[in-house]
């Protein structure tokens, strides 16, 4: 599975992109990630509970938003494109 990574995701993994083994759901990805790279993508991809996605993770699978899917349930496969960046603003 490919994994893509933008802005603050990108520079707190040091990875523009990895190929991974997709494990069963988007949840499982995330925890996967917050665990390898430590608190600092743990506190920007978890909620302070650690039991939700943080309010400013947006993650595309195959373009469409986990959160018009199954949010951290959603299923993956070994030939899904995972996209994560956060949320941003600007003018």
């Amino acid at each position: 599975m490919r994994v893509k990574f933008f802005a603050t995701y990108r520079k707190l993994t040091g990875l523009e992109e990895a190929n991974v083994p997709a494990p069963a759901t988007v949840w499982e990805l995330v925890t996967g990630f917050a665990d390898k790279y430590g608190e600092p993508v743990a506190k920007r991809m978890l909620n302070e509970k650690r039991d939700d996605f943080g309010p400013d993770l947006i993650i595309l699978i195959n373009g469409r938003n986990v959160m018009h899917m199954q949010g951290k349930d959603t299923p993956l496969s070994e030939d899904d494109l995972v996209v994560i960046f956060p949320v941003v603003a600007g003018g």
